[in-house]
C-alpha cells in the first residue's frame, strides 16, 4: 500500500474530515452571528477581528487534536502537541491584545476625515438596515431615512444632512443606499458630511409588525449617545416616534416640533405606495440633468409636502417652463405659490398668462378656476369650469363645478346645475352627474338620497370606464362605513389610534396628509371623507387646547344638522361643543 493511502486511512481513522468540515460551518455561522451584532447593536468593530483571529488559529488547533485524540480509545497528550497548541495559544493572546489595545482603523471613530462642521444639533441619517429577512422590503431601509429626515428637520434647534448629500458620498465610494453598510464606512460617510451625529439602525419585522430600531452616535468618539425604539404596524407613526427620542438626546432635554403649515409626508400610510413612490423619487433625483422635466415634477411634489421649500418649488417650476414654455401646470403652479406668499400682482400676471393659454388648453381653464376658487372668487372659477367643459373630456370640469358648489356650501345650486346633465346622451357625463347628485345629497347629510344616486349611478357605471366605476362603488361604500362602524377607514387608520392615546399634534399632521390626498389636489369632493377629517380634525384640536377647535364641529353641525346623529362616529359632537363652550367661558 502506498504512503499516500496510508496517510488517507490515517486522516480518515482519526476522523481529520469530519472535524475539519464541522467546524468550518461552525465558524462561518460564528462570522455570520458576530457581523449581525456588529452592524445592528452598535457593538465594536474589534469583535469582528477577533473572531477572524480564533477562527484562523482554531484550525489547525482542532485538526492537531483530531490526529492526537480522534481514534477509538484513550491517547495521551504528546510533548509535540503540547508545544503546537501552547503555540497557538500565544498567538491567539498577543492578537487579542494588539486587537484590543491597537489603534483604530482610517474611518473608525477618532480618525474619521471631517467634512464642514455644520455645528451643534446635525445629524446624519444613513439608511437603516433592512433586517426583515424579506429581499422584496429592502427599500424599507433609505425609505425609514427619509421619513426620519423629514421628522427631525422639524424641531428647533436640529439641523439634518439632505439625503441628497448623503446619496452623493455613498456613490463616491461605490455603494447604494440599500446595500448593508459597515459602521467604521458608515461613521465615515456621516463625518465628511459635516455632521457632528450620526443618526442609523435596523428595520425589523414584516408589513403588519415592525420595528424600528436607532442609534445615535457621536462622531467625535464613537459612542452612542442615544437610542430610539417603536414597535407596530404604521411605518409614519413609529419614525415619529424614533424622532422624537433622538430629537431629545439631541437637544438634550424635551423638544417641541416647529409650527408648520402642513405634514411633510401627504401619504395615506400605505406601505406598498410609499415603496413605490421612494423607487420612484430616488431614481429621478439620481438621474436628474438639463432636460429631466419628469425628474423636477417628482422634486416639486417632494417639496410641496414639506413647509418652508416654497423657493425650491418656485425654482424647480421655471426651471420646468424654460424647457417646456406652454407647460399649464408650472404656470398655475407659480400663480399657486404667489397666493400662498400673498404676491397678488404675481399671481395676476400669471393667471393673465393662464387665460391667454386658456382656448388651446382646456387644462388651463380648469387651473385658472382652482385658482380663483383659492381667492375666493366662486362664480368667476365656475365660469372657467364651464368653458372647459365645451372641450373633449367634460367630466373633470364638472367634478370641479359642482365641487365649488359644495365647497360654498350650497348643495342645492350644485344639483340644480347638475341636473341638465343627468339626461345627456353622453352615459358616462350622466353616470358622473348622477355620482355628484349623489354628493350633493350626502353634504347636507340626506345620506339615503345620496345611496339612492350613487346606486342609480352603479347601474349604468359598469358600461362605462372603470375609475368611474370604483368612484361610485368607493363613494357607496364611504356613506355605508360612515352610517356603521364608529371608525370608518376611510383614511389612515393611525389618525383614531392617535386620539385615542392623547397625541393630538401627530394626529393633525396626519389629518393634513389626508386632507392634501383626499381634498385639496382632488378634483372631486368627497363629502364622506371631508366630514370625517372635519371631525378628526376638532379632536385633535380639543387635545391641543386650540380657541378654535370648536370650528369644524360647528361646520358638521352647519352641513348635517339632526342628521349627524345618525353617524356612530360623531354622536358624542354636541357634548364635546358643550365641554369646548364650557372651557372657553372659563
Amino acid at each position: 500500500m502506498s504512503p499516500v493511502s496510508d496517510l488517507f486511512r490515517s486522516l480518515n481513522r482519526r476522523r481529520m474530515f469530519q472535524v475539519g468540515v464541522l467546524y468550518l460551518g461552525a465558524a462561518w455561522a460564528l462570522l455570520e452571528a458576530t457581523d449581525f451584532f456588529v452592524q445592528n447593536y452598535d457593538l465594536s468593530h474589534k469583535l469582528l477581528d477577533l473572531a477572524i483571529l480564533f477562527i484562523i488559529l482554531g484550525f489547525p488547533a482542532v485538526l492537531i487534536i483530531a490526529w492526537h485524540h480522534g481514534e477509538h480509545g484513550r491517547q495521551e497528550v504528546v510533548r509535540s502537541e503540547l508545544a503546537i497548541l501552547t503555540a497557538l495559544f500565544v498567538f491567539a493572546a498577543v492578537g487579542t491584545y494588539r486587537i484590543s489595545t491597537g489603534e483604530v482603523a482610517v474611518g473608525s471613530p477618532g480618525t474619521v476625515q471631517m467634512g464642514p462642521d455644520l455645528g451643534a444639533g446635525s445629524v446624519a441619517i444613513l439608511p437603516f438596515t433592512n433586517s426583515t429577512g424579506v429581499d422584496s422590503l429592502d427599500w424599507l431601509g433609505p425609505g425609514v431615512s427619509d421619513i426620519l429626515t423629514s421628522n427631525l428637520s422639524l424641531f428647533t434647534g436640529i439641523s439634518v444632512v439632505t439625503p441628497q448629500r448623503l446619496f452623493d458620498l455613498l456613490r463616491q465610494e461605490g455603494r447604494e443606499e440599500t446595500e448593508r453598510i459597515p459602521e467604521q464606512f458608515a461613521m465615515d460617510i456621516a463625518a465628511r458630511s459635516g455632521a457632528r451625529l450620526m443618526a442609523r439602525g435596523s428595520v425589523l419585522g414584516g408589513p403588519g409588525d415592525l420595528t424600528l430600531d436607532a442609534q445615535l452616535i457621536d462622531l467625535s468618539d464613537g459612542t452612542v449617545v442615544g437610542v430610539g425604539r417603536a414597535r407596530g404596524d404604521d411605518l409614519f407613526a413609529l419614525a415619529d416616534t424614533v424622532a422624537r427620542a433622538l430629537a431629545e438626546h439631541v437637544a438634550g432635554e424635551t423638544v417641541r416640533a416647529a409650527p408648520r403649515d402642513r405634514s411633510p409626508l401627504a401619504l395615506s400610510g400605505d406601505l406598498e405606495s410609499y415603496r413605490e413612490y421612494v423607487s420612484t423619487l430616488r431614481s429621478r433625483w439620481r438621474e436628474l440633468d438639463s432636460k429631466d422635466i419628469g425628474g423636477r415634477w417628482d422634486l416639486v411634489e417632494l417639496y410641496r409636502l414639506m413647509p418652508g421649500r416654497e423657493k425650491e418649488q418656485w425654482a424647480l417650476l421655471e426651471e420646468v417652463l424654460e424647457l417646456e414654455p406652454d407647460a399649464v401646470q408650472a404656470v398655475s403652479g407659480l400663480a399657486e405659490l404667489s397666493l400662498r406668499m400673498h404676491d397678488e400682482a404675481g399671481a395676476d400676471s400669471l393667471m393673465a398668462h393662464l387665460a391667454d393659454m386658456g382656448p388651446a388648453d382646456p387644462e388651463a381653464r380648469l387651473a385658472l378656476g382652482r385658482l380663483f376658487e383659492d381667492a375666493g372668487d366662486f362664480e368667476k372659477a365656475r365660469e372657467y369650469y364651464r368653458e372647459a367643459m365645451l372641450e373633449r373630456d367634460a367630466g373633470p370640469a364638472l367634478d370641479m363645478l359642482a365641487g365649488s358648489y359644495l365647497r360654498e356650501n350650497r348643495p342645492d345650486a350644485a344639483r340644480e346645475e347638475l341636473d341638465r346633465f343627468l339626461s345627456d346622451p353622453d352615459p358616462v357625463l350622466r353616470t358622473r352627474a348622477r355620482l355628484l347628485v349623489g354628493d350633493a345629497y350626502v353634504w347636507e347629510g340626506s345620506f339615503q338620497a345620496g345611496l339612492d344616486a350613487y346606486r342609480e349611478s352603479a347601474e349604468i357605471a359598469a358600461a362605462g370606464p372603470p375609475q368611474l366605476e370604483a368612484d361610485v362603488l368607493r363613494s357607496a361604500a364611504d356613506v355605508e362605513a360612515l352610517l356603521t362602524k364608529p371608525r370608518p377607514p376611510l383614511f389612515n387608520r393611525s389618525i383614531w389610534m392617535l386620539l385615542e392615546v392623547g397625541r393630538g399634534q401627530r394626529a393633525l399632521d396626519l389629518i393634513d396628509a389626508a386632507e392634501f390626498v383626499h381634498l385639496r389636489d382632488a378634483r372631486r369632493v368627497s363629502p364622506a371623507r371631508y366630514h370625517a377629517l372635519l371631525y378628526a380634525r376638532g379632536r385633535a384640536l380639543e387635545l391641543l387646547e386650540r380657541r378654535d377647535a370648536s370650528e369644524p364641529f360647528e361646520e358638521i353641525l352647519e352641513h348635517w344638522g339632526l342628521a349627524v346623529s345618525d353617524v356612530p362616529m360623531m354622536r358624542d359632537l354636541a357634548d364635546r361643543l358643550v365641554r369646548l363652550s364650557e372651557r372657553s367661558g372659563n
